[in-house]
């Protein structure tokens, strides 16, 4: 299951989204953080500091006038005077000269390290060193800098000043939030979308996305397009609704008169077997007509709108059993027993008139393509977090083929599935809207005693 739920996270193409523009900035931000790290060694080259260009060639002066031993004198007097730190490195050797311990290390390791042959300007996290002033000192070369704590600290100072993990771990952060919220700008209007395709699809024929269609995008386009399709389909399903409505009430005008015909046929025309006869089958063919009616009127009106259910709570044992005494008439008619298996007091939320409907339905066809002293069976249990509901016949069942079509409005099987049965090949199709509005499943398949079971499956 958490497999499952893993497989359709990732799948997503918002997630794919996000997690490509995250992967593709955290690949940038390492490569130029590397390439970074080995050009800057956590220094930064910055504009010539005239101001200390000018004082160290004063300290310059003063060094080259002096003899060579005060040199760690004029440093120190320097420096103080200044309020600066001075180095002076030995060109030949490398080694470099300092007054204060303290800014040794590590700038003056950095000026060790490293050659300078023009002036520049170092800063590093609160410091900055300027140089070198080339002085020659009893016939020995020197190089002169000067440094200076530095108060006001730039941006790239406060960065170079954070630890290296800190770092790589910051625009990490940062680039996921502005990746996550571009991955969520982008797929907004497609949830939205799809939320609109899902209500359309459950009947809510009106449904619109309209912020999202005032955008000059692409998908602002989209959803004009999808507005468009909706307001198109809205219509037509309208127009077929009235279009039912119409031929419904045409056809209910002959048929009321030919009941009227009938009964006065019956008071004028002989009362001999074969006129009786005759008139009986005429009225159970009015009958039919109006029972077709009314249930296409039904279906379609289940079909083309959404089912406003009148949800209460409903004892589904007590229903299942007073469904069963209803059906006894006719299933004394056929000399077929029903028998029933169910928990007791199980008590869900539905609409107890569509919902008795529906059962009825599936009850119904299961005693009318039932043999002669067979027995229907109806059972009620409980799997996991549903409700099942079986009808179980000793019929000659349905062909494979066909099991996946019996809930096709006027679908009809031959052989022991014809006209002959009386009905209108509607019923389970009704049955079927009436599950899925309850957020149910219908299925049907054959079972091991030539029959066929129907399970209605019932969220708890």
């Amino acid at each position: 299951m958490k497999l499952q739920v893993a497989k359709r996270f990732f799948s997503s193409v918002g997630v794919k989204l996000f997690l490509s523009f995250w992967l593709i900035t955290i690949t940038s931000i390492a490569i130029t953080s590397a390439v970074t790290y080995q050009l800057a060694q956590e220094s930064i080259i910055v504009p010539l500091d005239h101001k200390d260009i000018k004082r160290l060639e004063f300290i310059k002066n003063k060094l080259m006038s002096d003899n060579p031993q005060s040199i760690k004198r004029v440093l120190k007097r320097s420096a103080e005077r200044m309020n600066a730190v001075l180095f002076i490195k030995h060109v030949e050797s490398g080694e470099v000269l300092y007054h204060h311990k303290q800014f040794f290390n590590p700038f003056g390791t950095f000026l060790k390290k490293n050659d300078f042959s023009n002036q520049t300007t170092i800063q590093f996290p609160y410091f900055r060193i300027t140089g070198p002033a080339h002085a020659e000192v009893a016939g020995q070369n020197y190089q002169l800098f000067i440094g200076n704590k530095t108060h006001h600290v730039n941006f790239s100072s406060i960065i170079l000043q954070l630890p290296r993990w800190a770092r790589f771990i910051i625009p990490i952060i940062v680039s996921m939030l502005l990746c996550w919220l571009l991955a969520k700008y982008l797929t907004k209007p497609v949830m939205a979308i799809k939320l609109a395709a899902q209500k359309i699809g459950d009947g809510d024929y009106k449904t619109r996305v309209d912020k999202d269609a005032n955008r000059e995008d692409e998908l602002g386009q989209l959803a004009r397009s999808f507005n468009l399709m909706a307001e198109k389909l809205e219509n037509n399903i309208h127009a077929h609704q009235r279009l039912m409505a119409d031929v419904s009430h045409e056809l209910r005008s002959p048929l009321t008169r030919l009941h009227i015909t009938l009964g006065l046929m019956e008071k004028t025309l002989p009362s001999d077997e074969k006129s009786q006869a005759l008139l009986e089958r005429c009225e159970r063919e009015i009958s039919r007509l109006d029972d077709m009616i009314n249930n296409v009127l039904t279906l379609s009106k289940q079909e083309n709108s959404i089912q406003t259910l009148s949800l209460q709570q409903c004892n589904l044992s007590k229903l299942l059993v007073d469904i069963c005494d209803d059906a006894k008439l006719i299933a004394n008619d056929k000399r077929v027993s029903i028998s029933i298996e169910i928990e007791e007091d199980v008590i869900i939320d539905a609409d107890e008139a569509l919902l008795a409907g529906a059962v009825n339905n599936v009850l119904t066809n299961a005693i009318k393509y039932s043999e002669q002293d067979k027995n229907v069976l109806l059972t009620l249990t409980k799997q996991n977090h549903n409700l099942l509901v079986q009808v179980i016949d000793q019929g000659i069942g349905v062909e494979p083929a066909h099991l996946s079509k019996l809930f096709e409005p006027f679908y009809r099987v031959s052989d022991a599935r014809d006209r002959e049965s009386g009905g209108t090949g509607l019923g389970l199709a009704i049955a079927k809207q009436a599950i899925d509005a309850h957020k149910g499943e219908i299925s049907a398949m054959n079972n091991n005693l030539g029959g066929l079971t129907v399970e209605i499956r019932l969220p708890l």
